[in-house]
């Protein structure tokens, strides 16, 4: 019977070892059992153990692990980034600088946006990265606003969709986005069929309504996702057949029902007015997403808020956010060197990965390196895939290989080949032996 990985009929014990019931470290040395099944196993256990208890980077006796929950364990980073969502990649985002003009949609339709006014980046607050969309302070009618033109993709008309931001309001005065300020808008060139806005006398109170022109669809009675204050809160207004349900920082405000196609926009989606307007806000605005399926349940009282920035998938439409992608064809991390109790002259590796775009060749788009004198000599594994971790993430596991002897032991993840869309990979774990 095999246990973790230790086969006898591989490695036979001798009559000797069974009749001093001892198996020794110098027999294990002499090859009388072969010990790096055992290794791997404890190790990717021990990675999961980390994974499940929320654990940083820690040491056992011969292993370090670290799945990258908190910087930790990483020493030097080179053309790569610890993601919040614990992992390191080579494809990262970065925010803007303070006072940036330049406005992207990350969506795959990579929308031309049109920046009017004097609305800018601005590190003054931020929810995810260091900055965020700045509308200003000043409560005159002078535009800061971004908008895009009209496309095929915004006709969403009686299907499930999605759209959801962060915004922190301006305490300006004290006031919070000040009466019927527009931070999200469809549209056309006489009215508007749809818009999330404050409510005309009620600065502090974010509402949901659309022209009521007769022809086009209307949501009869204005509906409230409640106050708005000087702190983040996700506003997600969400439709799946024909529930709609608006939450404001992951509770229920409202919900209506409704058969109605949604009117077809002839001027884009723009965020900071509609149409004809001659009023803008104030305050910051981040991760706009427009998607053509229900992110959430439209029928339940609550929903999870996300814990981090947005992210492009096949069924996003348009977003906009305060940071920007960028990928690096090549790059490495370093872990913090681990003391072992004794000299080691060998050493191997688990890694963890996910093939997030494309399809990583092992030691060729991913590879590993470990050494035992502090990185002055990296010796190259040979990474061999052991299965599925978990949903999506990939196993891969080395030997170990002949070093330059030393107690100061530490591994080098390099990325090759590696760009946004085509060929991402994301490394979320590692067990280093020695």
């Amino acid at each position: 019977m095999g246990y973790l990985g230790y086969k006898p009929a591989d490695k036979p014990l001798t009559s000797a070892d069974i009749t001093d019931g001892i198996i020794t470290s110098s027999k294990l040395a002499a090859g009388v059992n072969d010990d790096e099944d055992i290794k791997w196993d404890l190790a990717t256990l021990a990675l999961q153990q980390a994974s499940d208890a929320n654990k940083a980077a820690y040491a056992l006796p011969n292993t370090f692990i670290d799945q990258f929950e908190d910087s930790s364990g990483i020493d030097v980073q080179t053309n790569t980034a610890r993601n919040a969502s614990e992992y390191v990649s080579s494809v990262t985002e970065s925010s803007y600088a303070n006072g940036a003009t330049t406005f992207v949609d990350s969506s795959s339709y990579n929308r031309t946006l049109t920046r009017n006014g004097s609305i800018t980046h601005s590190t003054l607050q931020a929810k995810f990265g260091t900055s965020s969309i700045y509308f200003g302070e000043d409560p005159s009618t002078s535009p800061r606003y971004v908008s895009s033109a009209d496309s095929d993709s915004y006709t969403l008309g009686t299907g499930d969709w999605t759209i959801e931001f962060w915004t922190y309001g301006s305490a300006s005065s004290g006031n919070i986005n000040s009466d019927h300020q527009p931070l999200v808008a469809w549209n056309t060139d006489v009215y508007v069929p749809f818009q999330i806005a404050t409510r005309t006398n009620a600065g502090t109170t974010l509402g949901v309504w659309s022209s009521s022109d007769g022809s086009n669809w209307n949501i009869a009675t204005n509906q409230n996702f409640g106050t708005i204050d000087s702190s983040w809160r996700h506003i997600a207004l969400v439709r799946e057949g024909n529930t709609f349900s608006g939450y404001n920082n992951g509770t229920r405000s409202f919900t209506f029902s409704s058969s109605s196609a949604m009117a077809n926009p002839s001027d884009g989606l723009t965020i900071g007015r509609f149409q004809g307007s001659d009023v803008y806000p104030r305050g910051f605005i981040d991760n706009i997403r427009l998607s053509n399926v229900a992110r959430y349940t439209a029928s339940s009282s609550s929903l999870t808020m996300p814990t981090t920035a947005f992210t492009s998938d096949a069924n996003t439409l348009y977003l906009l956010k305060s940071q920007q992608l960028v990928t690096s064809a090549t790059g490495n991390f370093t872990s913090v060197s681990q003391t072992a109790p004794a000299s080691v002259s060998k050493m191997g590796i688990v890694v963890l990965y996910k093939n997030q775009s494309g399809t990583a060749t092992l030691n060729t788009d991913l590879i590993a390196q470990v050494s035992a004198d502090n990185g002055s000599n990296y010796s190259t594994v040979t990474l061999t895939p052991r299965g599925t971790f978990s949903t999506g993430i990939n196993i891969a596991t080395a030997p170990a290989v002949s070093v330059t002897s030393g107690t100061s032991c530490k591994y080098k993840i390099s990325f090759a080949n590696q760009s946004s869309g085509s060929k991402e990979t994301q490394v979320y774990g590692v067990a280093l032996q020695y």
